[in-house]
């Protein structure tokens, strides 16, 4: 295992059509191939970084997770096996209901005692940045911020009136109580960059992952 317990793997979360398996074949293959197919099942590859990307051939291994909420059944294992986090969204994507549905996801896994305790680092990688309609990655991080605060205080209140389950045991607290959330706060380092997965921009990606 790693630094600090944490496991050998980079996972790949974020909800559906935000460039997970895009971004995965352009770590892997240095090009986009024929288009993508969402992941049905988190699915494991071991390879070495393009040489396009001048890493050196660094070797990785990279877990791509589902991000359809049905397919979400191995997040768990995948996060346990983790050395860092790549959470993909869509950064043109302005609607609310997008941004609940990535700050739920993001405040599971900044909350999931496996990563909490290890400190596995976390990049919310705002993709399509290339996009006219993006929003700038301090807005969003503002966005996710504020709905992972009314997030959290909706997840306390179903926990005290379904009683304590064995999902809750598996998760920290984040935050102070009554306070506004920031990502500051999680255990685990969080670092709001951009990137283009199709256009191939993904310095701050490939330097987050490449072995240290």
């Amino acid at each position: 295992r790693g630094a600090g317990g944490r496991g050998s793997a980079v996972v790949l979360l974020g909800p559906t059509g935000g460039g997970k398996t895009t971004l995965l074949l352009q770590l892997r293959d240095g090009a986009l191939g024929n288009g993508t197919v969402p992941s049905m099942a988190p699915n494991s590859f071991g390879f070495e970084l393009h040489e396009k990307w001048g890493k050196g051939g660094a070797a990785v291994k990279v877990i791509d997770c589902p991000g359809h909420p049905r397919l979400r059944a191995g997040l768990r294992e995948a996060l346990q096996e983790a050395r860092a986090v790549v959470f993909v969204l869509d950064a043109t994507d302005t609607g609310k209901q997008y941004m609940i549905e990535c700050a739920q996801m993001l405040y599971e896994t900044l909350a999931f005692r496996a990563v909490a305790s290890r400190r596995v680092p976390v990049l919310v990688a705002c993709n399509k940045a290339d996009n006219i309609r993006a929003q700038p990655i301090n807005l969003l991080a503002k966005q996710l911020e504020a709905e992972m605060t009314v997030y959290r205080t909706t997840r306390k209140a179903l926990g005290a009136t379904g009683g304590k389950d064995a999902a809750d045991a598996d998760h920290v607290a984040l935050g102070e109580e009554g306070q506004p959330l920031k990502l500051a706060q999680a255990p685990s380092a969080v670092t709001v960059a951009s990137m283009s997965a199709t256009k191939g921009r993904l310095k701050d990606v490939l330097d987050f992952i490449a072995p240290k």
